[in-house]
């Protein structure tokens, strides 16, 4: 069950992420590699660079705001499960090289 929640959608909660962080221990090195090359998912990626963009033009609504802030953290959520993925990946003896941005 937790395996496929770090492979699936990363979760809100801050206890969801230390259960996702702790998991990726356990996690074989082809799993590593998925979780080490998650996204955002799409729609959330697409919603996300909308706000942003509405935000350079106007004040955000409450509503707005409260989104923006939730997506903001899911992807600082991804961030760290891809961090600590790569990092295990190196521990492993991998090159992770290719996860670097503009590698």
């Amino acid at each position: 069950k937790a395996k496929a929640m770090i492979l699936s959608t990363v979760g809100d909660s801050l206890a969801e992420i230390d259960e996702s962080l702790a998991v990726l221990d356990t996690l074989d090195d082809q799993q590593l590699w998925q979780a080490a090359q998650r996204t955002l998912p799409q729609r959330a990626a697409r919603r996300l660079r909308a706000l942003s963009r509405v935000q350079q033009q106007r004040t955000l609504s409450s509503t707005e705001e409260q989104e923006l802030m939730l997506l903001l953290d899911r992807l600082e959520d991804v961030g760290l499960v891809r961090a600590k993925a790569a990092a295990l990946l190196k521990e492993r003896g991998h090159d992770v090289h290719s996860l670097l941005p503009n590698s």
